[in-house]
């Protein structure tokens, strides 16, 4: 079963919850939802919740509008299709998000550990990526709580020809690092503060890249106060 909802037009863009927001897409097996509470974690620490009020279901060659609401959609003649036709107009429904963690709000995935209690767990390489000097990006927690996002800048003679997994591994027991995980790295390897870009791309300038870390101003919307 799909989960989408966009505020207009057919290109994907940020959620202010977080995640991406797809178009419903046509031809399909839908239901509109209303919100009926803001998005919060649930009780049990497991994820996210929110509540919905169903507005509309059925099976129509047109998407249904997303704007202001959450749309399901699936396959007609799926498991999921007959899922969303069992909805009664009017009847509520609490949709749920997890990572499988108790109390884990965000996450980014990357590879490999650098940096595990305590220990550079990155030892002798094997292959070139382990061993060659390139620009990387990691991020690492300390003792304390602090976290710890370094852009290591690479591939630029006279400026920085990078640095190897292990040297960036090093890089973060001397920061205190208990734990640390690397990231994209290469010409993806950009840091911005405040909007400028304060380190120096491969590549001389941004590349377009999927994903981020991102630290933003004020609480986290979902986050328990």
């Amino acid at each position: 079963m799909e989960q989408r909802a966009a505020g207009g037009g057919r290109d994907r863009r940020l959620h202010p919850d977080g995640g991406t927001l797809w178009p419903p897409p046509p031809a399909t097996c839908s239901a509109r939802l209303l919100p009926t509470a803001p998005f919060a974690p649930s009780a049990n620490g497991q994820g996210f919740e929110q509540s919905f009020t169903v507005e509309q279901r059925g099976c129509f060659q047109s998407a249904l509008p997303a704007t202001d609401a959450v749309v399901l959609s699936a396959l007609p003649a799926s498991d999921e299709a007959l899922q969303i036709l069992s909805l009664q107009a009017g009847s509520a429904v609490t949709l749920a998000w997890t990572l499988g963690l108790t109390n884990v709000w965000d996450a980014i995935g990357g590879s490999p550990v650098l940096v595990a209690n305590g220990r550079r767990v990155v030892g002798t390489c094997t292959t070139s990526f382990c061993s060659s000097r390139n620009p990387r990006t990691a991020a690492g927690v300390t003792a304390d709580g602090k976290i710890l996002m370094v852009v290591v800048d690479g591939r630029q003679a006279k400026w920085s020809v990078g640095v190897s997994l292990p040297k960036f591994a090093a890089i973060f027991r001397k920061l205190g690092a208990i734990s640390a995980l690397n990231l994209d790295g290469g010409g993806s390897s950009t840091m911005v503060v405040k909007g400028e870009v304060v380190n120096r791309p491969s590549a001389g300038h941004q590349r377009l890249v999927s994903t981020a870390l991102t630290v933003l101003p004020g609480a986290d919307p979902g986050e328990p106060g």
